[in-house]
């Protein structure tokens, strides 16, 4: 987005494995004239929004749109329509304790399905319009499926899976590996002859994964 926070990086599997980082994490965040914090000027206009989505497929499915307003949700909003073409209605709050630290983050994503009737899209929208915001709704102890049924009203509805989500790296000294063999074999070369050693930390979880110079001359017998 070109703002102080600068990239912003998510990656998510389908058991609820979840993990970020942010080029930038302690941007002081302005206060809006409604009192939520001013993600938008903190995420900045000018860039992208992608989304890459793996399905064991040959390719992978890219989507990609330009970020519109810097607040996540609306984007997301943005994104869906325009990219997938799914009317869909994004919420995320994050409740920031006084001393700055996170004591309440989630959301909802409701999408339209192809067989949707009028009346039920014009029900859930007025419900959405209606119902308060997203970020007192998670600070006031009320579960995921608390929310569905504010989101939904006098619509039933069915849970078919309930998952915890975990903020879970899958790094690993295998995979570092991988990463310094892609540098290719000058890159490495370099590397031992100027350093004779090497620290990488992951973005994710910050671990530091430490190599000596035999250790990178067999990544390098790899790479040749």
């Amino acid at each position: 987005g070109k703002g102080p926070s600068g990239s912003i990086v998510v990656v998510a599997d389908s058991g609820g494995n979840v993990k970020g980082y942010i080029s930038n994490p302690n941007v002081d965040l302005f206060i809006k004239d409604n009192g939520k914090l001013d993600v938008g000027k903190a995420v900045g206009t000018n860039g992208v929004l992608t989304v890459i989505k793996d399905f064991g497929l040959k390719e992978p499915y890219m989507g990609q749109i330009p970020i519109e307003s810097g607040e996540i949700a609306e984007d997301l909003t943005s994104y869906f329509a325009i990219s997938e073409q799914i009317p869909t209605a994004v919420a995320l709050g994050v409740f920031v304790a006084p001393e700055g630290t996170v004591s309440a983050a989630g959301g909802f994503i409701v999408q339209v399905m192809p067989d949707a009737s009028d009346e039920s899209i014009n029900a859930i929208e007025k419900n959405i319009k209606d119902m308060e915001s997203i970020t007192k709704l998670i600070t006031i102890d009320n579960s995921a499926e608390d929310i569905i049924q504010k989101v939904f009203g006098n619509i039933e509805f069915e849970i078919y899976e309930d998952l915890e989500i975990d903020y879970i790296c899958d790094c690993s000294e295998e995979k570092i590996d991988r990463v310094l063999i892609s540098l290719g074999k000058d890159e490495l070369e370099s590397m031992i002859e100027e350093q004779g050693q090497a620290e990488i930390v992951c973005h994710f979880c910050n671990k530091k994964y430490c190599f000596t110079k035999q250790q990178l001359q067999d990544i390098l017998k790899k790479a040749l």
